[in-house]
């Protein structure tokens, strides 16, 4: 008896996310952050009512690994559908501008670096209205590869 009820238990919570999934009601946005004087992009999602809340959490997560408080400044932000399939999708449209953080905080594996801001911003109000952006990808993104954070430093190399 304790065993069936425990399957009917798990095939309810499967049931109720499966239906939160299918809603995926939240805010999808691009938040610009500045490391030292270099801009990365972050692409996430939040459910909370305000994306300021969010920003919160980052900013408070960013200190408790690197003890200083990031620039951060809300590019774009809107309440949308299927919002994990849309920041999955923008996530997989600019991957080969993937930033790669040294120590991990809340939401560090969303960062993005050198993103042409027109391509960005394009890409983010198709993927709002709808459309699988993945399927008109440009062929070539030019080379740039995943750039750990120790590769930026406060002061331009010297020749």
């Amino acid at each position: 008896m304790l065993i069936r009820v425990q399957e009917e238990r798990m095939k309810l919570s499967l049931a109720v996310d499966k239906e939160t999934l299918c809603k995926e009601q939240g805010i999808l946005y691009i938040l610009y952050q500045w490391k030292v004087d270099i801009k990365i992009v972050k692409i996430g999602i939040t459910q909370k009512p305000k994306v300021e809340e969010r920003i919160v959490d980052i900013l408070l997560s960013y200190f408790s690994k690197y003890r200083e408080f990031p620039r951060l400044y809300p590019k774009r932000y809107r309440n949308t559908d299927k919002v994990y399939k849309k920041e999955a999708m923008l996530h997989k449209y600019f991957d080969k501008y993937r930033f790669k953080f040294d120590q991990p905080f809340s939401g560090h594996t969303e960062y993005f670096i050198d993103i042409p801001e027109e391509l960005l911003l394009e890409a983010y109000d198709r993927c709002l209205k709808g459309e699988n952006i993945l399927e008109t990808m440009p062929e070539q993104f030019g080379e740039t590869e995943y750039v750990p954070a120790e590769d930026y430093h406060d002061t331009p190399d010297s020749e």
